[in-house]
C-alpha cells in the first residue's frame, strides 16, 4: 500500500493547491450557488475519481504523447496554462516572503524558484518526496480550519457585492473546476505508469482520492458559507478564518497556504517540463528564470477569470482522450 499512499499524496498535492487551501476556488466555484454548492463539490470529487481511474487504466505514456502530437493546439494550451500557473504560484510564494518575512519581492522569487529547481532536478523522485513531506501538513491544516467554530457575526459589518461570474449553473461550474485542474492532473497521472501499478491499486488510488477530496471540499464549503460573500473581500479567505481561531492558528495556517502554493507550483512546473522532455535540466533552469520575471500576475484574478476559461479546454482534452481510447479499444 506504500505506492498507493505515495500516488495519493501526489494527487492531493496537485488538486488541493493554493486556490483550494486559500478558499478562493471553493467560494468562486461552489459557495456562490448556495445549497447547490454542496452538490457541485461532491460531483467534482466524483468526477476527479472517475478521471483518475480512467487515465490509470487506459492511457499509457505512448497514448498521451501521441495525443499531444496529433492535437498541437491542445498541447500549446496545456503548456500555456501550466506556465502561467507556475509563474502565478511563484508570485504567491514571493508575496508570502515579502509580507510575512519582510524580504524584498525579487529575493523571495529567487528563493522560491531555487527550491523548485532543486526539486525539478530530482524529477519524479523530487515531486514524490516534496508531496510526501508537505501534503499531510496541508490536509491537517484544512481539517483544523474546516472543523473550527466561528462567530456568524464576525464579518456582518463588511459589505461586498458578488460580481457577475462566468456561469449561473452549479453543474457547469463544477465541470469547469474539474476541467482546468485536469490540465495539471493528467500529466501527473501519466507518470504513475512508472510505478507498474496493479489493477486493484488503481481502484484504491481513485477511490481514496475521491474520498479525501470530498471530505476536504465539504469542510471548506461549510466554513465559507458562514461568511459568504463577505469573505471574498480578503485575498486569502481561509487565513482570515484562521485569525478567528487565534494568532498561533493564523501563523501556522499561513504556512499551510505557503506549502499548498509550493505543491501546486511543483506540480505545474513538473508537468510543463514533462511535456518538454528533451534537454530537461536546461529547460528547468530557463523555466525558473522566466518565472521570476513573469510572477506579477494576480492570484485571485487568475482563479476568477482565467481558470474557468482553461476549464473548457480541460474538458475538451478529457473528451478527446476518452474518445481516442474507446476508439482504440474498439479497433482492437
Amino acid at each position: 500500500m506504500k505506492v498507493v499512499g505515495r500516488c495519493l499524496l501526489i494527487i492531493i498535492g496537485t488538486l488541493v493547491g493554493a486556490g483550494f487551501a486559500s478558499g478562493q476556488e471553493i467560494a468562486i466555484f461552489f459557495n456562490r450557488f448556495g445549497d447547490y454548492g454542496w452538490y457541485g463539490s461532491f460531483f467534482s470529487s466524483a468526477f476527479f475519481g472517475l478521471i483518475i481511474l480512467f487515465v490509470l487504466k487506459n492511457v499509457s505514456k505512448k497514448n498521451y504523447e501521441t495525443l499531444m502530437m496529433r492535437f498541437s493546439l491542445l498541447r500549446w494550451i496545456n503548456e500555456i496554462f501550466l506556465l502561467i500557473s507556475f509563474c502565478v504560484m511563484i508570485a504567491g510564494v514571493s508575496a508570502f516572503f515579502e509580507q510575512q518575512l519582510k524580504l524584498p519581492y525579487w529575493i523571495g522569487s529567487m528563493i522560491a524558484t531555487s527550491i523548485c529547481y532543486l526539486v525539478f532536478s530530482y524529477r519524479y523522485k523530487g515531486l514524490e518526496v516534496f508531496n510526501i513531506i508537505l501534503v499531510p501538513c496541508i490536509i491537517l491544516g484544512i481539517l483544523v480550519i474546516g472543523l473550527g467554530t466561528y462567530s456568524p457575526d464576525a464579518m456582518q459589518d463588511i459589505r461586498y457585492t458578488l460580481p457577475k461570474m462566468f456561469t449561473n449553473s452549479w453543474f457547469l461550474s463544477s465541470i469547469l473546476y474539474v476541467g482546468y485542474n485536469s490540465l495539471m492532473l493528467i500529466p501527473i497521472l501519466i507518470t504513475f505508469h512508472d510505478e507498474d501499478l496493479k489493477n486493484s491499486q488503481k481502484y484504491y488510488i481513485a477511490f481514496l482520492s475521491f474520498a479525501v477530496f470530498t471530505i476536504l471540499g465539504f469542510l471548506l464549503v461549510r466554513v465559507m458559507r458562514i461568511y459568504f460573500p463577505q469573505i471574498l473581500v480578503f485575498e486569502l479567505p481561509t487565513l482570515k478564518l484562521a485569525e478567528q481561531i487565534g494568532t498561533i492558528a493564523k501563523s501556522l495556517y499561513s504556512f499551510i497556504i505557503l506549502f499548498s502554493i509550493f505543491t501546486t507550483a511543483i506540480s505545474c512546473g513538473y508537468s510543463f517540463l514533462k511535456m518538454q522532455e528533451a534537454k530537461y535540466e536546461k529547460k528547468a533552469f530557463i523555466l525558473c528564470i522566466i518565472a521570476i520575471f513573469l510572477s506579477k500576475i494576480g492570484f485571485s484574478k487568475l482563479v476568477s477569470s482565467m481558470f474557468p476559461i482553461f476549464g473548457y479546454f480541460g474538458i475538451f482534452q478529457i473528451i478527446v482522450i476518452i474518445y481516442l481510447m474507446l476508439k482504440e479499444r474498439r479497433n482492437k
